[in-house]
């Protein structure tokens, strides 16, 4: 036999129904409830605050900061990192006396190429070519000017003054101009 669900009679609900639209009602109101202290917040904060966002882009020219004088700023940082480690290197007990005879010797190298690296460009500067950095490593010497274009005059001065203060080659010296150079 199949049996019947009893319903109760005409007029009267059944409890568990009433107890289940009676949480759905509570659920509701304290949704409603939220939303409503949300929009009190946001339209009690104003929008008189707010800046809108910035839709112009910003290139690296527009800063206060020229061009050579970002990249010298760059290569001391560089620079100054490099020659800490060394120096920490050189003074560790527990690294074999190969390598930090080679740390310190590496040093050296380090302290005479930036001090060509700064009479150069102080050369450099004497004879008209400023703003400018000048970049020394692995026997290659990189000269960077700003303006985009050098007459031939211009550059055989930058040649000569270069190797009158470095015991690099004329092949090894590279010349680089315009604000893209640095």
């Amino acid at each position: 036999m199949m049996e019947t669900k009893k319903m109760p009679p005409k007029g009267q609900m059944n409890h568990e129904n009433h107890k289940g639209r009676g949480r759905a009602w509570l659920r509701a109101a304290l949704l409603l409830l939220l939303v409503g202290a949300c929009s009190y917040m946001i339209w009690q904060q104003g929008t008189q605050d707010v800046q809108p966002p910035s839709t112009q882009l910003q290139t690296p020219q527009d800063t206060a900061v020229p061009a050579p004088e970002s990249a010298r700023t760059l290569r001391e940082t560089a620079y100054d990192k490099d020659i800490n480690t060394l120096t920490e290197l050189t003074q560790n007990e527990q690294t074999d006396e190969q390598t930090r005879n080679q740390a310190a010797q590496r040093i050296t190298q380090m302290v005479s190429d930036h001090q060509s690296e700064i009479g150069i460009e102080e050369a450099l500067a004497q004879a008209g070519f400023s703003p400018l950095m000048v970049l020394l490593q692995n026997g290659a010497l990189t000269v960077m000017v700003t303006p985009d274009s050098l007459a031939e005059t211009q550059s055989a001065t930058i040649l000569s003054i270069c190797a009158a203060h470095t015991d690099i080659g004329i092949d090894n010296i590279r010349i680089m101009t315009g604000q893209d150079a640095l």
